[in-house]
């Protein structure tokens, strides 16, 4: 299973090239922390309400993976982890990571490869280089 991160859904919904083959799978996945990110966005561009309601049938597809209790103390795990070998990560990708991987997911489709490189388990899938799912 792959979760799509805020960058794809951003890309997505400006409707660049390289998401479409991606998009057109059946199954698609993202995290609670991904649309709360993307939703934000959203706002702060004010988008015209035609806009809006393109944005929101482009991403009706997408199944929101939830914040659970397994996922708390994966995201937790994964802080832990990182941090006893001297990384770090941006908070919410820690959340977007315990999300996926207490979800089963395997593979974050994403441009941040940074952002995820160092977590266990997590494989980065960079879009724009080719995807090849």
């Amino acid at each position: 299973m792959e979760i799509l991160d805020t960058t794809f859904l951003i890309d997505l919904a400006a409707g660049v090239e390289e998401t479409k083959k991606i998009a057109s799978k059946k199954d698609l996945f993202t995290t609670q922390i991904n649309m709360y990110e993307y939703i934000c966005g959203l706002f702060l561009a004010k988008p015209s309400k035609e806009k809006y309601e393109e944005i929101i049938e482009i991403l009706g597809d997408v199944l929101v993976l939830q914040y659970d209790d397994y996922a708390v103390i994966r995201s937790a795990d994964i802080y832990a982890e990182l941090h006893k070998i001297g990384k770090k990560a941006n908070e919410n990708d820690y959340h977007i990571a315990g999300i996926a991987l207490a979800n089963g997911a395997n593979k974050i489709v994403t441009r941040n490869k940074k952002h995820f490189e160092n977590i266990r388990g997590l494989e980065v899938v960079e879009y724009w280089d080719g995807y090849n799912g």
